[in-house]
């Protein structure tokens, strides 16, 4: 409530400072299961604290905090992953807060060329404003993806957002525990509707001029920047591997020079 309502007086650079240690909080209570800890994502009650968040921070907070505050970023979306990994509800709440949840951004800030869907999938270019653009939650952090990675910065918000895609983009049948005679069982489909709203956003281009700048090898280049890279490559490949569901985004891929 803190993050709805700072006490009178505080600034904004120290709400900022308030969120981030709340986020970093989460992050120190959950288990990362990219760090080897699968078995303890799947205990009783961190799934119950995923939950609780879901509904609490991703449903609500998480986009109005990532739209105001762009240093936080970075760790919202480490924060996202962490709450979404092997637990299918809280990826449908996540991307359903951002289909419904609208920002506005300048123009220049996102290289969107926005695509959305009518009928049988037919393309529908949309406009926007010459100043700004009104774009969803997903759009607003699809489109963080860096253009380049000439910095270690972009190199990590790339990696980060690649990451979440993976998961987001993926059925994690075994980490669900078995419903009961009242409840409704994840399916697959759940995790290829998050891929289509992904594609809308035309990230497969942004995904391939990545990929590619990880395999340019520079002379000056450093044995570990090289092994940084190498693991940046893997996790944008495991990325466009869960997107490529279906023979639209296929064929588009192979027409990239992806496949």
């Amino acid at each position: 409530k803190r993050l709805d309502c700072p006490e009178e007086g505080t600034t904004s650079d120290e709400h900022e400072l308030e969120a981030d240690e709340l986020v970093q909080f989460i992050l120190a209570l959950l288990p990362d299961g990219n760090a080897g800890a699968s078995i303890a994502t799947q205990h009783p009650l961190i799934r119950e604290l995923k939950l609780q968040l879901g509904r609490t921070f991703l449903q609500e907070r998480w986009f109005p905090l990532f739209e105001k505050y762009p240093l936080l970023r970075l760790a919202l979306i480490s924060l996202a992953r962490t709450c979404c990994n092997g637990c299918e509800p809280n990826k449908k709440t996540l991307v359903q807060a951002g289909i419904r949840f609208r920002a506005s951004v300048p123009d220049e800030t996102f290289d969107i060329p926005r695509i959305e869907t009518v009928g049988d999938d037919e393309p529908l270019t949309t406009t926007t404003s010459a100043t700004t653009m009104n774009i969803s939650g997903i759009e607003l952090w699809v489109g963080c993806l860096p253009k380049d990675l000439n910095s270690n910065s972009n190199e990590l918000m790339a990696a980060e957002i690649c990451k979440l895609i993976s998961v987001l983009g993926k059925f994690q049948a075994n980490a669900e525990p078995a419903p009961t005679s009242s409840e409704q069982a994840p399916v697959v489909s759940s995790a290829h509707a998050n891929v289509k709203e992904f594609y809308k956003c035309d990230v497969l281009p942004k995904l391939h001029e990545l990929a590619k700048e990880c395999l340019e090898i520079h002379p000056t280049m450093s044995e570990r920047k090289k092994g940084e890279r190498e693991v940046l490559l893997c996790q944008i490949l495991s990325a466009l591997r869960v997107m490529a569901i279906d023979n639209d985004i296929v064929q588009n891929m192979v027409a990239l020079g992806i496949l």
